[in-house]
């Protein structure tokens, strides 16, 4: 990409400086639009101007399409008005509809009241299904047929509305009945084998489908398992609103992925591209987890306080304390972490006789893993005071018992939060391994007091 940008730049620089606005048409229509985008951060507004100016509109829908909301809005300023309409009217509805939803409030009724009567009710459908829902990124642009067409008309069809339609949408045609009730799909390559004259019913296959206020999240899982190209959304009739289409999947996936990333982290907030955040909008994200984890990192201290007499009677105790606590802080954010993929993936089950079954599977995990730390603490322990073996009794059966219990909280906190109807994301690795520390601490401590008798 990195070559591509170098070489890309320069010529781009030259041709507008030259003024050879056709010449950088044929030029820059050679590419692909994503490679066009890397070299934006290179090139001035006014620069990005001249370029949208002399592409052909649907390359250049498909360009401002793969922009920030930042960067659009920069170049909208720089176009006059009939540019960016005409530019936006040729985009794909469900990308339109994005970009809309994350402009400026009055450049998106000013697009929007300038687009054409039809485009603009087909985006303006998709903007009022609520955020984040099926309904908000489908495209209502598709190709069906009703039950009664042959093979041979069904492809006549798909040809003839092939240079209206987005690629993406060409693979599957869609079989309703006479009330537009989805029924069937039928992939274009089986279309393509079949005899003209063979009933399209013989040809098409069970739906999997979604309901246009289900959650984005599930058309992902959908088309993720059963490996399909586009995925039908239907109303509460079953009736065709539109398709979700593989390229918008990967972007669902791609955003989700984040989220749960950031949230996990502790950072909140995530919708912005970090590094072309502000200073202070970086410190904003980042620094009430952190703020937050100081107050609760007290209680790891309160806890040393309160043992200190016994910390004062045997100093080499303070030896194990980070490495103790390092462990069971791995094997919690662990535990949480395969706990949340697994909630968010859907190989989990939210029921309650479920969640004890996989329960009791990590707890025999956990306490495996914990025989094997613990038998590796004794020895370290032992190397260090080969005299004093009650001390590698009390070092291997805290750790022991704190990484156990530290690996079922890391377990359990996701899915009791994913019940409580919020995001088990949220279950950030910094408060996983503050509660470990708590756990750690208070058994260490506890062991040592009653083995040793401190």
């Amino acid at each position: 990409m990195l070559v591509i940008k170098s070489l890309l730049v320069p010529e781009i620089k030259e041709l507008i400086r030259a003024g050879n606005l056709q010449g950088l048409k044929n030029f820059l229509t050679q590419f692909h639009p994503v490679d066009i985008l890397e070299t934006f951060e290179d090139l001035t507004d006014m620069e990005k101007a001249v370029i949208f100016r002399v592409l052909p509109k649907d390359y250049a829908a498909e360009l401002l399409s793969e922009m920030d909301p930042e960067e659009v809005e920069k170049l909208v300023r720089k176009l006059k008005d009939e540019e960016v309409i005409s530019i936006f009217e040729d985009m794909d509805p469900d990308d339109r509809a994005e970009l809309l939803d994350e402009l400026p409030v009055q450049i998106a009724r000013k697009i929007l009241s300038g687009l054409s009567p039809e485009e603009r009710k087909k985006t303006m459908i998709l903007l009022n299904y609520p955020e984040d829902s099926c309904g908000r990124i489908m495209t209502p642009e598709f190709v069906e047929v009703t039950m009664d067409t042959t093979a041979g008309e069904t492809l006549k069809k798909l040809i003839r509305e092939a240079k209206e339609l987005p690629d993406e949408v060409l693979y599957q045609v869609y079989v309703v009945d006479d009330k537009r009730r989805l029924n069937g799909i039928v992939e274009l390559i089986d279309l393509i084998k079949a005899e003209k004259d063979e009933p399209i019913t013989k040809l098409m296959i069970l739906p999997r489908y979604v309901r246009a206020t289900d959650d984005q999240e599930k058309a992902a899982r959908i088309i993720q398992d059963y490996n399909m190209i586009a995925v039908p959304v239907v109303d509460s009739e079953n009736k065709l609103l539109g398709v979700i289409t593989i390229d918008d999947v990967i972007d669902i996936m791609e955003e989700e992925a984040t989220e749960d990333m950031y949230k996990f982290a502790g950072v909140v907030d995530p919708e912005d591209q970090y590094f072309r955040l502000s200073q202070w909008e970086k410190m904003k994200k980042r620094l009430p987890t952190i703020l937050a984890m100081l107050i609760l990192g007290n209680i790891s201290g309160m806890i040393l306080n309160y043992f200190q007499n016994e910390l004062a009677k045997l100093i080499i105790l303070s030896f194990f304390i980070p490495n103790l606590m390092n462990t069971t802080g791995v094997m919690g954010s662990q535990s949480a972490t395969f706990a949340i993929r697994a909630i968010a993936t859907g190989e989990f089950e939210l029921n309650f006789r479920a969640f004890l079954r996989y329960f009791f599977k990590e707890l025999t995990t956990s306490f495996l893993i914990a025989l094997i730390v613990g038998a590796g603490m004794s020895i370290i322990a032992y190397l260090r005071e080969p005299s004093f073996i009650p001390l590698a009794i009390v070092v291997s059966s805290a750790i022991m018992i704190s990484a156990v219990v530290a690996n079922m909280v890391g377990f359990s906190l996701p899915f009791l939060v994913k019940k409580l109807g919020w995001d088990p994301a949220t279950i950030s690795a910094p408060l996983i391994t503050t509660l470990g520390d708590v756990i750690t601490l208070t058994s260490y401590f506890l062991m040592a007091k009653v083995i040793l008798n401190l």
